[in-house]
């Protein structure tokens, strides 16, 4: 029998050593064995060589037996009996391969969108007698009221096409309505240089003759950032009036350091919270990663595009997102096919970072891993684990306590 068990003994020894992943600790039989002395589980520099009570928390001691910690097969095997068991209640989780998800939390400012950035500037000279947006902030849109301006340069071509256009109908000869034809194209053209719109040109031949005045529309939709010009103020041809941005679509603009770049990506979604929009989330896709690092700070530009929503505030409606406002937000980076266990089955005390692994029967493993990834919940295990495994989730700093005063 002698012989029969030291040949299976090395046997499995010999079997262990030719596989090439870790090798598994055999089952702790727990048979009575000798109590050495009785320890508190929560204080466990508390001892006596008699049961009794905690002097620190009151807690019942737990005994200690011959043998609770031993090596085995090159592993720290940490032995408990039925009642450190019963106390310690080690809670265990199976080692086995998942997503990793990892939440990179950023934060920046909004911006506008510098495409639709404008500076609009008189297109002829002449004195402003009405300004359509009052003040900074005003919106104006595309076709719609700028200003009026009183302006004789203006004037005195809208009266040259009225006039043309008059002759033309009049005259019938088809020589000469080709001559007015190519006369009117070149006023008409002119007036489109000086501000008018096509509608508005086609509509001078009703225009009163002792109105002086002209209406200039806007060319674009957006918000009014800067203004430069105020009523009764006259313009030269080329002055800026207005600095005028697209507060309908945003920018949030935020810095990502060099060694997360990687897991970012062109439309990759983005959760943004915002102070001023409190309880609200806005969800928009990245745009542009910027291709030039920042060397000093070894980070690179990230943009996102958002929809600015429209809030109400003291029953007026305005925008929710304005220029250099600070935000916040959170990108979900998604690795798939890792092995993982939770974060709070490893410790690690800067030196060593280890795991107890149950092997039954009141044996815990105190094994040396190696770790990758971290993510939020879960963190990859680069070495040291296998498949199938379990490991110890809730109670292993009592364990690794326990483990260390057993080997005094």
């Amino acid at each position: 029998m002698l012989l029969f068990g030291i040949g299976a003994a090395s046997g499995w020894f010999m079997a262990t050593k030719s596989i090439g992943h870790t090798p598994t600790v055999a089952k702790i039989d727990l048979r009575e064995r000798p109590i050495l002395y009785y320890q508190s589980s929560m204080h466990p520099w508390v001892k006596s060589d008699k049961p009794g009570e905690c002097t620190v928390c009151g807690m019942a001691l737990v005994p200690i037996y011959e043998g609770d910690w031993k090596k085995t097969n090159s592993h720290d095997v940490l032995v408990l009996g039925k009642d450190s068991l019963r106390v310690l209640n080690p809670g265990t989780v199976m080692v086995q391969r998942r997503t990793l998800t990892r939440t990179l939390k950023v934060a920046g400012t909004i911006d506008v969108d510098e495409t639709k950035h404008r500076k609009i500037s008189a297109n002829v000279p002449g004195r402003i007698e009405k300004l359509y947006p009052k003040s900074v902030g005003a919106e104006i849109v595309r076709d719609g009221p700028l200003m009026t301006i009183y302006s004789p340069l203006l004037l005195e071509i809208e009266r040259e096409y009225t006039i043309l256009y008059r002759q033309s109908q009049m005259n019938h000869s088809t020589k000469i309505t080709a001559e007015h034809a190519r006369l009117l194209a070149a006023v008409s053209q002119k007036l489109l240089q000086y501000g008018l719109t096509v509608n508005q040109i086609q509509n001078l031949k009703n225009k009163p003759e002792d109105k002086i005045t002209s209406d200039i529309l806007a060319t674009l939709d957006g918000t009014v950032l800067r203004q430069f010009v105020y009523e009764g103020q006259y313009v030269e041809e080329g002055e800026p009036l207005f600095e005028v941005a697209d507060f309908f679509t945003m920018w949030f603009v935020f810095d990502v350091y060099e060694n997360d770049l990687p897991s970012i990506k062109i439309g990759q979604p983005v959760i943004i919270s915002v102070p001023a929009l409190p309880g609200r989330q806005l969800r928009a896709p990245i745009v542009l990663v910027d291709p030039n690092m920042e060397t000093p700070t070894r980070s690179a530009r990230v943009r996102v595009e958002i929809q600015n929503p429209t809030v109400r505030v003291q029953g007026e409606k305005q925008r929710g997102l304005l220029r250099e406002m600070y935000a916040t937000g959170e990108i979900k980076i998604e690795v798939q096919d890792v092995l993982a266990i939770p974060r709070t089955a490893v410790l690690n005390t800067g030196d060593r970072v280890v795991v107890f692994v149950d092997q039954g029967g009141g044996g815990y493993d105190r094994r040396h891993i190696k770790i990758g990834r971290m993510g939020d919940r879960e963190v990859e295990v680069s070495e040291g684990l296998a498949e199938g495994d379990r490991v110890v989730i809730d109670g292993n700093l009592l364990l690794d306590g326990q483990a260390n005063l057993s080997q005094l």
